[in-house]
């Protein structure tokens, strides 16, 4: 069997869950269905912009539910995604970018004193989409991306994406230096997708509750989850009681944090006060947790 890319994976999950709600957030759902058709709205409106296969396209993006359509749609026309981890500082927002050839920056309306403040010294991004209510302010140039995905566009022409071709490009933390730009290519997610899906035991249908920055590690259970035909509860940041609070509400089944979270979770006053009974699945890393505090 050829692996599957990016975007096929998230055409695969669209066409199964259908109806069903693949993300929620603050009261907000949007369905397999219409994220597909966000997503291909979106494909068209880059393709007419010039953005072809192989173009880079950087996310500077707060946990949202239009962060799926934007990495949904990059796949979709062969284009390169380039994350980047909204608490690092504007110098290593510039120096990524610029390193990586980006020609196109996704960024969050929170985002966009920073994004102006960037601008002289970004050398390669020429189109600049915001994240943000149709009624924002918007800097000089640049585009809503809900005006994009509302306005008619034709469908996107097919692109023959190679499961070879570069999906993305992941800064690491750059301890010894300048940060690296890893490559990962399709094929490369395609398995860590499905290693995910076995070694996490992801069941299907989970309620998966997203804490942490989708422009990181939680970023790659979003298709994992939504291949089970799950849903995925996003925050945009971590605060205990809030994830206390929705764990219960949503009858999650699942999450991903890091141990300091975890700690703070445990001694939490008011954790006892929510009915946690349908979480089953914490999944942690990216530091050692202390046995007792795991047991």
């Amino acid at each position: 069997m050829r692996p599957l890319t990016v975007g096929e994976l998230y055409d695969r999950a669209v066409r199964h869950g259908g109806d069903r709600p693949a993300l929620t957030q603050d009261g907000r759902s949007i369905t397999y269905a219409d994220l597909g058709r966000d997503a291909l709205r979106l494909a068209a409106a880059l393709q007419a912009r010039g953005v072809v296969r192989h173009d880079r396209v950087a996310f500077l993006m707060a946990n949202c539910i239009e962060y799926v359509a934007c990495e949904y749609a990059t796949a979709r026309i062969g284009a390169t995604r380039v994350p980047l981890a909204t608490l690092l500082g504007s110098d290593d927002h510039v120096y990524m970018m610029n390193f990586a050839r980006c020609r196109v920056l996704f960024y969050h309306r929170k985002f966009a004193a920073r994004v102006e403040q960037m601008l002289p010294r970004l050398e390669s991004v020429e189109l600049f989409i915001c994240v943000g209510s149709a009624e924002d302010d918007l800097v000089t140039g640049h585009l809503h991306l809900a005006a994009l995905i509302a306005a008619p566009v034709p469908t996107p022409v097919e692109v023959e994406v190679d499961p070879e071709d570069i999906a993305g490009i992941y800064f690491t933390g750059g301890t010894t230096g300048r940060p690296k730009g890893v490559l990962l290519s399709h094929r490369a997610w395609f398995h860590t997708y499905y290693a995910e899906l076995l070694d996490f035991d992801l069941g299907w249908h989970e309620v998966f509750v997203i804490a942490t920055p989708m422009t990181h590690a939680a970023g790659c259970l979003l298709l994992p989850v939504l291949l089970r035909q799950g849903r995925c509860v996003l925050l945009e940041r971590f605060d205990p009681g809030l994830l206390l609070e929705t764990m219960a509400a949503e009858r999650a089944t699942a999450t991903l944090l890091v141990p300091t979270m975890i700690y703070l979770l445990l001694d939490h006053p008011g954790r006892d006060r929510h009915d946690l009974g349908s979480l089953r699945n914490v999944l942690y890393g990216a530091a050692a947790i202390a046995p007792e505090r795991l047991e």
